[in-house]
């Protein structure tokens, strides 16, 4: 069974997904999976500790392995990210998905940290805050993001190349 991953709706070159951590217990087979799904990228929101627990240590060495770029943007859990990096963060996978590429971001649950970077890719898109939530949340089945404090940060974000 493959692990559930979201495709965001949107009008653009590339594609946006959003996904809980994958398992595991099966990591090379998620790990497959995204790639035959056609993810380039994968963007971990975990922090190390929290990736270690979740038994998460050899995901970047298994997207490598796979042809997946793997990148670490770690923000603590029910957190707001922090500027520059954040807005660096965001225009890299802009950018990303102009040139057509396909894009996954994950958390623990695929719900707060990923559901602020995937809204806050999507203003920078030129989408609304609200539609870009909106998105995402139908996209993911659930509203997105966890908190009122996350949420507050992706109607307040403001998309400036850094």
């Amino acid at each position: 069974m493959s692990p559930p991953v979201y495709r965001v709706a949107a009008d653009l070159p590339g594609s946006l997904w959003i996904m809980p951590h994958p398992p595991a217990d099966d990591l090379p087979g998620a790990i497959s999976a995204y790639a035959t799904e056609g993810i380039e990228h994968i963007i971990s929101l975990l922090e190390a500790e929290e990736a270690r627990a979740l038994g998460l240590s050899r995901e970047e060495m298994l997207c490598s392995a796979r042809g997946i770029t793997f990148q670490s943007h770690p923000i603590p859990d029910f957190a707001l990210p922090q500027e520059p990096a954040f807005g660096a963060l965001i225009w890299s996978l802009s950018n990303a998905l102009s040139a057509g590429e396909a894009i996954a971001v994950h958390c623990r649950a695929g719900v707060g940290r990923s559901g602020m970077v995937a809204a806050c890719t999507l203003i920078a898109r030129g989408l609304s805050g609200e539609t870009a939530l909106q998105r995402v949340s139908e996209a993911r089945g659930v509203s997105v993001p966890d908190t009122v404090a996350q949420r507050d940060f992706v109607l307040n974000f403001s998309p400036h190349p850094n």
